[in-house]
């Protein structure tokens, strides 16, 4: 009996460890996914600008109207983001 009690605590420890491992292991994807999201996030925020000021620039540039909604829409765009 006194074995089996033995056995049954070392499975049980080895349980614990291994969820324990698990659990860390998640989170450190869980943080890597995050930096690798905000990464993208911020490459596009920056990319929508960088478009909608050459679009400002072009309206300003020309006087078309059709460029001006285009550099608004950019600028909503890049809002969404």
């Amino acid at each position: 009996m006194g074995r089996l009690l033995k056995l049954l605590t070392e499975e049980n420890k080895a349980i614990k460890q291994q969820k324990s491992s698990t659990w860390y292991a998640n989170e450190d994807r869980k943080r890597t996914q995050l930096k690798s999201s905000l990464k993208v996030v911020s490459f596009s925020i920056a990319t929508n600008l960088a478009v909608a000021m050459l679009k400002f620039g072009s309206y300003i540039y020309t006087g078309s109207a059709s460029m001006l909604s285009e550099a608004i829409h950019s600028v909503i765009d890049t809002m969404n983001q």
